[in-house]
């Protein structure tokens, strides 16, 4: 007799983890702070897989909220995860990755074939450069995943903090950038 699978493997589950950086992709909590759980991007009862492409590092308080939701959105986000249905990662944020460290940073743009089109942006003024072609496989292992800009901007300034290249701490940046986007936006 074979065990039924009742979720993903405990191998999936830290794979996520780590490529997640044990941090809620909804609500950026790390583990350290709150018990991290896996959760389902597309929810199993909506059609969704346990492959780890449909999973994400989520905090107890997030997963637990989310449920079954497709467009679950913690109140500190501005966006929740756009476009699931179908188009696998598209809307998400992306960082790609060199040896463990945050190389290139983008978001995705579209689903193209079997290859996600990823538009690059300049660390330089976060202006527009090129679209890379990627495989799914790239981005599960290769790349970390963020629902939200906020996040994708916090993950960065931490690893900056971390290299001892930022001055005035996370938070105070992370605000000074989201006011700079929202003044661009109005």
């Amino acid at each position: 007799m074979t065990k039924r699978l009742d979720g993903p493997s405990d191998a999936a589950k830290m794979r996520v983890m780590r490529r997640d950086r044990y941090t809620c992709a909804y609500c950026g909590a790390e583990g350290k702070d709150v018990e991290l759980q896996i959760d389902h991007i597309v929810p199993v009862a909506k059609g969704g897989s346990h492959h780890i492409s449909n999973l994400v590092t989520a905090c107890m308080a997030c997963n637990q909220s989310k449920g079954a939701s497709l467009d679950y959105q913690p109140a500190n986000s501005r966006k929740g995860i756009d476009d699931m249905n179908g188009n696998g990662f598209s809307g998400l944020f992306v960082h790609t990755l060199k040896n463990g460290r945050i190389h290139n940073q983008g978001q995705i743009i579209r689903k193209d074939g079997e290859l996600y089109a990823v538009q690059l942006f300049s660390f330089f003024d976060g202006s527009p450069t090129n679209v890379r072609l990627v495989t799914s496989d790239f981005l599960v292992n290769e790349c970390r995943l963020y629902a939200t800009q906020e996040q994708w901007i916090r993950a960065h300034l931490k690893e900056m903090e971390q290299d001892g290249t930022l001055s005035g701490g996370v938070e105070a940046n992370l605000e000074m950038i989201i006011g700079q986007k929202q003044k661009e936006e109005n």
